[in-house]
Formats: C-alpha cells, sequence, structure tokens
C-alpha cells in the first residue's frame, strides 16, 4: 500500500471487512465496524436502502454470512485513503444461485445455473476512532451485466477461504 499511519489503517480495515464479506466470516467483519455502523446504498433508478445505526449487523452482515451459495466482491479501480475514511470506484460483482437472483433485481434465466452480477459502484466510508461508521454507495442498475455460469464452475467460499488466507495474509 502506497500510504502511511491513519490512511494505511483506513485501507486496512476497508481491506479486512471486504475479505470478510467475501468469505462470510462474521467476526471478521464485526472487528471492522462500529457498533452504530450506518450503511445508506442509492441507485441509479431512485432507489435508496438505509440500514440505521446499530442494525448492520442482523439486517446486512448476518444474513449476508449465513448465505454460503453467495459470493461478493470488488474490482476496484479507484481508491483512496487518508485519516477520515476510504473512497473507492470500480465494479461490484455478486455470484448467487439462481434463487437469489431477484433479491439482487435479475430474473434468473437459467434454473440451473448460478448468476455472476456485475455493476458500477462507488462508495465513500468514514471511520470513527479505528473502526467503520458510516458508508454510502452508489450504483446504477443500467450498468448491471448477468452472466450465467455452471454450479461447477462457481466460486465457493470454502475453497476462496482457504486461497484467500493462504494467499492474502492478515495483519
Amino acid at each position: 500500500m502506497d500510504c502511511d499511519g491513519p490512511a494505511r489503517e483506513r485501507a486496512w480495515t476497508f481491506r479486512e471487512r471486504v475479505r470478510g464479506e467475501m468469505i462470510g466470516d462474521l467476526e471478521l467483519i464485526r472487528s471492522t465496524v462500529a457498533p452504530t455502523f450506518t450503511y445508506i446504498a442509492h441507485t441509479g433508478d431512485g432507489r435508496r436502502r438505509t440500514v440505521a445505526p446499530g442494525t448492520a449487523d442482523s439486517d446486512l452482515f448476518t444474513p449476508l454470512c449465513a448465505a454460503e451459495d453467495l459470493v461478493i466482491w470488488l474490482t476496484v479501480d479507484q481508491f483512496v485513503a487518508d485519516k477520515q475514511g476510504v473512497a473507492a470506484d470500480g465494479l461490484l460483482h455478486i455470484s448467487c444461485p439462481p434463487e437469489a437472483a431477484p433479491r439482487y433485481g435479475v430474473h434468473a434465466s437459467d434454473p440451473d445455473a448460478f448468476h455472476v452480477i456485475t455493476s458500477e459502484i462507488a462508495l465513500f466510508v468514514r471511520f470513527a476512532d479505528r473502526l467503520m461508521s458510516h458508508e454510502v454507495t452508489y450504483s446504477d442498475p443500467a450498468t448491471q451485466t448477468v452472466s450465467t455460469v455452471p454450479p461447477a464452475d462457481t466460486l465457493r467460499r470454502r475453497s476462496l477461504r482457504e486461497r484467500i488466507d493462504r494467499e492474502l495474509p492478515r495483519r
């Protein structure tokens, strides 16, 4: 990482949260967010989802981690960290079974295939002390692409967890 001090700390904390979301590690996610963490998602079609302070664990992170067949990851184009927080843009990828696709605004075109939903995203995260306290995201459904993948070729959290733990050391 090309930063020092508080900016480096913010970048590492963000990375660990993303790692936790990818592999479904609720305790790792909890170690990166404040108990009063707030999440607001805006979409280009005018929708807004707000996760109120203090409810992100039950309303956002626990369901995410419980969905064993769901894998979420980011491809980051631009990333900035400073002593206040982080900002990033890039692509959000969601790999999910067909029955979960409607939750992400996608009609499951193939009932036997996993769907990989990709959208452009911008996000801004603020910190309180060393923990994430507030996140705002923006994505436009018009940028969304969907591909189907046979179940045998789908990312699985268990194998992903082993690979990430081996290749990306924790702090």
